[in-house]
């Protein structure tokens, strides 16, 4: 039986960084996610995980899974994902266990027809409230360089901005409506 807690979230304002999209994750577990290091005997079946987005290629991940530490990188352009990772960490230079660094390497290509469309959508930073106003908000950021102009290909970005044209109209009309009922 175990239990786990996840959040996602954005650091906003990392030094060097900037925006970091986030993952973490904790959980208590018994049996399995009790380890063999003396780290993990002490968590008592607690394990944690951490991906953290540095930059639109790359992600950290680092884990304590209640066995081991372990920690690694991912790079992703378009559809292809490549991760190295660094697992039983903590094993490592211990006397009683002949450990030596153990190294998982992970590739892995979307056949998607929609794959271009996530990649870009992965790149988007959303405003962290709406705006107000009936015209406000029909151009967002989706990276620090690009506007929805610009990423005229994504059918659901120009999906939507066809509804806020349609709802301004609409409510334009409604105005009119209104001025009408009132003379």
């Amino acid at each position: 039986l175990y239990i786990v807690l996840s959040k996602s979230t954005v650091f906003r304002g990392v030094p060097v960084l900037g925006n970091v999209e986030s993952v973490l994750h904790l959980g208590l577990g018994r049996g399995r996610f009790v380890g063999n290091t003396e780290t993990s005997k002490q968590l008592n079946g607690l394990f944690a995980g951490f991906e953290g987005k540095i930059s639109n290629l790359i992600t950290f991940m680092a884990e304590m899974d209640g066995h081991n530490v372990n920690a690694g990188f991912g790079l992703t352009v378009k559809n292809l994902t490549a991760r190295v990772g660094f697992y039983r960490i903590e094993e490592i230079n211990r006397d009683d266990i002949s450990a030596e660094p153990r190294i998982a390497l992970n590739l892995k290509y979307t056949f998607d027809q929609f794959s271009e469309i996530k990649y870009k959508e992965r790149n988007q930073v959303l405003p962290a409230a709406p705006s107000a106003g009936p015209t406000s908000g029909s151009r967002r950021v989706i990276s620090d360089r690009q506007s929805t102009d610009q990423v005229g290909e994504n059918p659901l970005l120009k999906e939507l901005e066809l509804i806020r044209q349609k709802r301004q109209q609409a409510e334009k009309e409604l105005e009119e409506i209104k001025r009408t009922l009132q003379e």
